[in-house]
């Protein structure tokens, strides 16, 4: 329950800049409070080190949890290997047709299965026949509603595209009904697009962490 009200809230564009930010004025307070006379640098040495220490331990929960931390004032620009950031239209641009047809003709009938130490074995499934269950949309952070998966072969597939020319970063995160992390199916910044297995029926809910515009589809086998 907490990480899914933490994962949201920590990874909102700005929020990691802010707590970087207070994590260096805390530590400024906190050194500084030495000039001052009692009982003064006492309350100032304490509201620095509550400052840095709350700041600083969200990074550290962020990092311990392998979330993505999306810095919007201090970010680096980056390009996805093999990407320009011009290449790539907007999903809800007038060139949307291109990520659309790619996403339907390559990455649904032929996905590509990604690689993991706790991934699920390579395997080509492209002469199955897929049935899609759900499709997202959007641009923003979310937890998906839960969804229920008959089959034993089953997919996610996913593509992004800028928005507001930023590269952003994306990532989906598979968790069971019940809260259990089951897969990180992807964790990128910059143009991405790519499909992944599983082979496990059940019910489960997905944890989208993004600031670019995204389309992430799953399909079961028939």
């Amino acid at each position: 329950m907490f990480q899914n009200l933490w994962i949201p809230l920590i990874t909102q564009p700005g929020v990691a800049d802010l707590l970087a930010l207070s994590g260096c004025v805390g530590i400024y307070l906190y050194l500084w409070s030495g000039r001052l006379r009692p009982p003064t640098d006492d309350q100032v040495r304490g509201l620095g080190l509550f400052v840095s220490t709350f700041s600083l331990g969200n990074m550290l929960l962020a990092v311990i949890f392998n979330v993505s931390l999306n810095f919007l004032w201090l970010e680096i620009p980056y390009l996805h290997p093999g990407h320009t950031i011009a290449a790539e239209p907007g999903l809800n641009s007038p060139k949307s047709g291109l990520i659309k047809s790619r996403l339907h003709s390559a990455s649904l009938h032929q996905p590509r299965p990604t690689t993991g130490k706790r991934g699920p074995k390579k395997e080509d499934l492209s002469t199955h026949n897929w049935k899609i269950i759900k499709i997202w949309e959007g641009a923003e952070s979310r937890q998906t509603e839960t969804f229920s998966v008959p089959s034993s072969k089953w997919a996610i597939d996913w593509i992004t595209a800028p928005k507001d020319g930023s590269p952003g970063n994306f990532a989906v995160k598979v968790y069971s009904a019940d809260g259990n992390l089951v897969q990180l199916t992807t964790n990128e910044r910059g143009p991405d697009k790519g499909s992944i297995f599983l082979n496990r029926p059940g019910k489960y809910y997905l944890m989208i962490t993004s600031t670019r515009k995204y389309k992430v589809v799953v399909k079961v086998t028939n």
